[in-house]
C-alpha cells in the first residue's frame, strides 16, 4: 500500500516538499521511503485523487515507469550529447553534475599516463515507484545509483583530498595504487507525460554520497 504527499517547507519559500508513504499490511506503520523537494516553480500535477501505475497504464505515456527510469539513467552514463537528454526538460542539478563527471573525463583523457581511465556508471537497480494522476500524467520516483571508478596510472598513488565529503569514508592518510572508487545515490522525481504530452520533466534530482574509497 502506498500513497504520495505534498506539503510545503517550512523556511524554504524556493522548495515544496514531495513524499512517498508505504506499509505493508494494513496493520503495519506508515513509513516515508522517498522524499524530493522540486522548486515551487516547478510545474506540478494535482495530486487529488492520485493511484498507484498498473502495467495497463504504460501504453498510455510517453514511456512506462521503468522505460523511463532506465532512460534517464543512461541519459546520465553518456552525457549531456546522449540521444537520451532529448527525452528530458533540463534540470539545473542535472547539467551541474553532467558537468562535473565530463570534467574528470577530459582530465583523464589530457594525461592518460596519470588517469588510465575514468568511468562512471548509473544504474536503476530498484524498480521505481510510480503514480499515475487524474491528467494521465505519470509521477515517477527513483533512485539512480552512482558508480564511479576512476583508474591509477603505473607507479602514482592518489588519496581523497582531506576537506572533501569523501573522507567521511575514507580518510586523506588512505593511499590507492590502483583505482579510486566512490558510489553516490541519486534520488530524481519524474513526470511523465501521456501520450502527446511532450519530455519526460525531472521535478527534482539531489543527490548524497554513501561510499568512497579505493583500491
Amino acid at each position: 500500500m502506498r500513497f504520495v504527499s505534498s506539503a510545503g517547507i517550512s523556511g524554504s519559500k524556493t522548495n515544496t516538499h514531495l513524499g512517498v508513504w508505504e506499509r505493508k499490511t494494513a496493520l503495519s506503520p506508515w513509513l516515508l521511503t522517498f522524499t524530493a523537494a522540486p522548486q515551487t516553480s516547478a510545474k506540478l500535477p494535482d495530486l487529488a485523487d492520485v493511484r498507484i501505475a498498473t502495467k495497463t497504464d504504460d501504453a498510455k505515456l510517453v514511456a512506462a515507469p521503468q522505460a523511463a527510469g532506465t532512460a534517464f539513467a543512461e541519459y546520465l552514463t553518456v552525457g549531456a550529447k546522449s540521444p537520451r537528454a532529448a527525452s528530458f526538460t533540463a534540470n539545473a542539478d542535472v547539467t551541474k553534475l553532467l558537468k562535473n563527471v565530463a570534467g574528470w573525463h577530459a582530465n583523464a583523457a589530457k594525461n592518460p599516463a596519470i588517469y588510465r581511465k575514468v568511468t562512471d556508471q548509473f544504474t536503476i537497480l530498484t524498480p521505481p515507484t510510480a503514480f499515475v494522476t487524474k491528467s494521465g500524467a505519470a509521477l515517477v520516483f527513483a533512485t539512480v545509483t552512482e558508480d564511479f571508478t576512476m583508474m591509477i596510472g603505473e607507479n602514482y598513488t592518489f588519496n581523497w583530498a582531506a576537506g572533501d565529503e569523501t573522507t567521511a569514508f575514507s580518510p586523506a592518510t588512505a593511499k590507492y595504487q590502483s583505482a579510486l572508487t566512490r558510489t553516490n545515490l541519486h534520488d530524481v522525481a519524474l513526470l511523465v507525460p501521456a501520450n502527446g504530452g511532450g519530455k519526460i520533466q525531472i521535478l527534482s534530482f539531489e543527490s548524497q554520497l554513501v561510499d568512497a574509497g579505493g583500491y
